[in-house]
């Protein structure tokens, strides 16, 4: 009888330690972009025109290797003008 209980609570702790160990937190990629008075954008550390922001962001993203549900942050900086 106890082998039995003992057997029973290894396996339940072992299942309990897996379950714990396998969920992660899903990875989170941030894209910074930076506005400045002037109206001056930057996209991480390259200065770019309002129109081409687009296609600099999907450079950024499409180079990079994919993971499955990342989320992707945009943080968007911009100072302001004091007259």
């Amino acid at each position: 009888m106890k082998k039995i209980i003992l057997f029973t609570f290894f396996a339940l702790t072992y299942t309990f330690v897996l379950s714990q160990t396998s969920i992660k937190e899903q990875p989170t990629f941030y894209i910074n972009v930076f506005i400045n008075y002037d109206k001056n954008i930057w996209v991480e550390s390259k200065s770019i025109d309002f129109d081409t922001i687009e296609n600099e962001i999907k450079d950024i993203i499409y180079t990079r290797p994919f993971t499955l549900d990342e989320k992707i942050v945009y943080r968007i900086f911009a100072e302001k003008t004091y007259n």
